[in-house]
């Protein structure tokens, strides 16, 4: 079998979440060819889904010295850079993301989430603004912002995004239970400001 088929097996493994198949596949596609940018990005994805983002920043790493021109590669190394505290490396990955990929909302986003996580609202509702004016209808884009809002306590906005975020995607338990919870929080407020 050729590197690209152990590839395509590991993409199709891992949307399925067979990480370990995916991982093997990754590892055969790398012994075939060491110079496939893919086998190092999707083993470092995999390893990023499993919460091994030590492990995932040594693919990413290595996908980018292969291919310093693939900007998803710096988005999620970032994202690892994010999960291990490294906060300075990780916002230096999603600017150069965004450099690279500037008509793309992922690593507008995912510096967003970055933002918020550092509890840096008006800097990630920045982003999360600038994700939703290239890819209007992804969910995730709009339960950020709604979170963002939520902490800003502009309420009324949060819920906004919170259902719209529901509304692109029904099957999400994620938005409607951030929704919830915003609701439960908020009650007082939301009264006090209706009347």
């Amino acid at each position: 079998m050729e590197a690209n088929n152990y590839l395509n097996s590991a993409f199709e493994k891992q949307n399925k979440g067979q990480y370990k198949e995916a991982i093997e596949d990754c590892n055969k596609s790398i012994e075939l060819d060491k110079e496939l940018v893919g086998a190092y990005y999707l083993r470092g994805l995999v390893y990023y889904l499993s919460n091994s983002y030590e492990l995932a920043l040594k693919d990413f790493n290595k996908a980018i010295e292969l291919n310093p021109s693939f900007g998803l590669n710096y988005s999620c190394r970032g994202s690892c850079y994010g999960y291990l505290n490294k906060y300075d490396e990780a916002l230096k990955d999603f600017n150069k993301a965004i450099e690279l990929e500037q008509n793309s909302a992922s690593p507008y986003s995912k510096r967003g989430v970055h933002f918020a996580r550092l509890k840096k609202y008006y800097e990630a509702l920045k982003d999360f603004n600038k994700a939703i004016e290239i890819e209007p209808n992804e969910s995730f884009h709009y339960r950020w912002r709604g979170a963002c809002y939520e902490m800003l306590k502009e309420i009324d906005k949060a819920i906004k995004d919170y259902n719209k975020a529901i509304e692109l995607a029904p099957e999400d338990n994620i938005s409607k239970d951030w929704l919830r919870t915003c609701i439960e929080n908020n009650k007082r407020d939301l009264i006090i400001h209706k009347k």
